[in-house]
This record gives structure tokens, C-alpha cells and sequence, in this order.
């Protein structure tokens, strides 16, 4: 198949800033601006990036396979991504990050298996997909798609698992479309993801790829689906996945999980797996992130709920006990949540980023540490 390109321009727009009470400056005082707010936040394996109102994409964490698009080295605190405009959407594979710069799609990080859109082992700077007219993007284990402004999904990488929804199962460097139209959303990932969903029309969740745990929700036990299937026939507004699990928002407030829930993942009071929709115990949603073991919502007023797996305080809440049932890491002033391998950040209306869980790799944004179970501010 040619190369998908299209052109669209993707949009987020929450402005917010830091109030600070200064004493009048004295004639020749030259206080710099505060800096843009983010608008969103993404969390790959053990690496996070955020997006500036400004277009400008900061990155850190793990770097081993130069995903923060910086030199390869263990680890970095947050660096600026060379990219040739602004950004108006990320998203992050477990070891690859993207974004979208005038409707084109750059990539960064480990390409083994073509998930840059590129046949280079991995690279440090931004990588042009091949893909034009995009919105959004967001990145897998080792494969990635972009929405196109046409509703289209355009993937590329591996597809093993059929994680392409092309209908086959060959991975491809070149992007190929699923066989999926009217989308309007993209799932967000936590980057170790072998599945993709996206939201169609009437708020419908469609999914492809894995589904080993069930984490397509369609009730099928086939273990992937090359193919969109439905897990939500309608009324969805977010979604997101990983590995074994995913969690969408609903028009109500009410976020729905379906799959592995060994950890309680599902937010629904049992550790019962499931293959179909549950109801976690939430309300008041408007986005929603999930890890490998862990979830988080943003809710109302800017306040972070998080369950499931906590032995190095992933959930935030100060403890290192799992939870079945959400509970409160951040109380308000949050605007965007993001969940990796086993941290949690949080993009704060005064323009900080709060990130806790593990910090081992400098997901957490300063001088690796074990864990924090507490929420701590990014050194940006």
C-alpha cells in the first residue's frame, strides 16, 4: 500500500498559568514570562514527554534507545526535542515517542521493527513517518498510528498481532490504513501496548491486535483481531490501552475497563478479568491513562483517582497498598494524566508536572530514585 498523507491541523487548546505576586519593577527590570502551560502529557515505558502550549515537546527517563530524543545514555533529566516547528500532539511507544508538527508525523527512539516509519535502528532525531494531514499519534510496544483528518487511522511497525488493523498480519515501515473510517479519537497509550483502539461514530470504541486478556472487550476469546471490533457501541468520549488492559470514558463521567485484572486494574472493586466492559467505581471522568498494572482518571476540578497496582506508590496516594477502587493522588488543579510501566505524571494548571511511581529510570524528571508514593514536581 502507498503511504498515507493527508493534512489536518490537531488541536488542543487549555490555556492556563502561574499567578505570582511581584513587587513593581523598578525601571530597566526585565522579568522573563512564565513558561507556556503543558497541554498534554504522555507516558511511554519508563520515559515521559509533555507538550507546551508553545509546541514545544519536553522529554525524559529512560534513554536507551534515544527515545527522549537525546544521545543514547541510561538515563535524562528534560531536554527540548529538535523538532522543525511546533507540536500540536505526542504520543509515546514504550521506547519510540511521536508528534505531530503541521500535520506531519515525526518519530524518535527504537525503530527494530519499523515503529519510526524508517529501517534505521533507532535514531535521536525526528524521523519524518511518511504520514501528512494528521491530528493526533500514538506509539505501542513497537508499532505506531496517527489519526488523519479524514477520520482515517494510518499504522505502521509491527503486526504480529495484527496491530496495524490492516487486515494482515506483515509488519510494514510504510504506513498502512486500518480498516477503520469516522474516527475521531485516538486511544492513548502507555506504550507497551500490542493493541489500538480508537473512538468512531456515535462514540463507538473500536479495537484490533491483541487480545490475550480480552483487552479488545468485544467478548471474543480469539487471542487478536487484525481487524476493528467493537468493545462500546457508543457514548465513549476517551480510551486508552496498554498491554492487557484498556479503560474508556463515557458522556456520563463513568469510565468503563475491560481485560487482565490481576491488580485491580479494572477500578471495579474485584481482581476478576474480564472481556467485556466493567464499570469502575468512578464518576465525574473526563480522561483517562492506564498502565501495565495501574490506572489513573482526571476528574473534576483537576483531581487525579488511581487503582490497581501500588508497590512503588504507581498510585500516588502514599501508601504502597493495591487498590481495587480509585483512590485520590492529586485533589485538583491537574489538566492532564499519563501512566507508564510503573510511574504517573500529571500536567498541573500552574504549569509544573507532577510525576510519582517508579524513578529508578528518571521517569519522575530529576536524579533517578527507587520510588516516591507521593506526588513530586518535575525539574523542568
Amino acid at each position: 500500500m502507498t503511504p498515507v498523507r493527508i493534512t489536518a491541523a490537531a488541536v488542543l487548546l487549555l490555556a492556563c498559568g502561574a499567578r505570582t505576586e511581584l513587587a513593581a519593577p523598578r525601571v530597566g527590570d526585565a522579568s522573563p514570562p512564565p513558561p507556556a502551560p503543558f497541554l498534554r502529557i504522555a507516558c511511554g515505558e519508563a520515559h515521559t514527554c509533555a507538550l507546551r502550549s508553545d509546541g514545544t515537546v519536553l522529554c525524559w527517563g529512560l534513554n536507551t534507545s534515544s527515545q527522549v530524543g537525546a544521545p543514547a545514555s541510561a538515563t535524562s533529566t528534560p531536554v527540548a526535542v529538535a523538532l522543525s516547528g511546533p507540536a500540536s500532539a505526542i504520543g509515546l511507544g514504550a521506547y519510540h515517542s511521536c508528534a505531530v508538527v503541521s500535520g506531519d508525523v515525526f518519530c524518535w527512539g527504537d525503530d527494530l521493527v519499523g515503529q519510526l516509519g524508517s529501517d534505521v535502528p533507532s535514531s535521536a532525531t525526528p524521523l519524518f513517518a511518511n504520514v501528512s494531514d494528521a491530528i493526533d499519534v500514538t506509539g505501542g510496544y513497537s508499532h505506531t498510528c496517527a489519526l488523519l483528518s479524514n477520520g482515517a487511522v494510518a499504522c505502521w511497525g509491527q503486526n504480529a498481532g495484527g496491530q496495524l488493523g490492516d487486515g494482515n498480519t506483515f509488519s510494514s515501515t510504510t504506513p498502512m490504513g486500518a480498516l477503520l473510517g469516522g474516527a475521531t479519537a485516538l486511544g492513548r497509550s502507555a506504550g507497551a501496548s500490542e493493541h489500538t483502539c480508537a473512538i468512531a461514530a456515535g462514540g463507538s470504541v473500536r479495537c484490533w491486535g491483541s487480545n490475550v486478556e480480552g483487552e479488545l472487550g468485544s467478548g471474543s476469546s480469539d487471542p487478536f483481531a487484525s481487524t476493528p471490533t467493537t468493545a462500546i457501541a457508543s457514548g465513549a468520549i476517551a480510551v486508552a490501552v496498554v498491554d492487557f488492559s484498556t479503560c474508556a470514558v463515557m458522556e456520563s463521567g463513568a469510565v468503563a475497563c475491560w481485560g487482565d485484572n490481576d491488580s485491580g486494574q479494572l477500578g471495579d472493586g474485584t481482581k476478576i478479568s474480564s472481556n467485556v466492559p466493567v464499570t469502575a467505581v468512578l464518576t465525574g471522568a473526563t480522561t483517562v491513562a492506564v498502565a501495565e498494572q495501574h490506572a489513573c482518571a482526571l476528574a473534576g476540578g483537576g483531581a487525579v483517582w488511581c487503582w490497581g497496582d501500588n508497590q512503588n506508590g504507581e498510585l500516588g496516594d502514599g501508601t504502597t497498598l493495591a487498590r481495587s477502587v480509585p483512590v485520590r493522588a492529586i485533589e485538583s488543579g491537574a489538566t492532564d494524566v499519563c501512566a507508564g510501566g510503573g510511574h504517573t505524571c500529571a500536567a498541573m494548571s500552574d504549569g509544573r508536572v507532577l510525576c510519582w511511581g517508579v524513578g529508578t529510570s528518571g521517569a519522575l524528571g530529576g536524579a533517578p530514585v527507587a520510588f516516591s508514593a507521593t506526588p513530586i514536581a518535575v525539574a523542568l
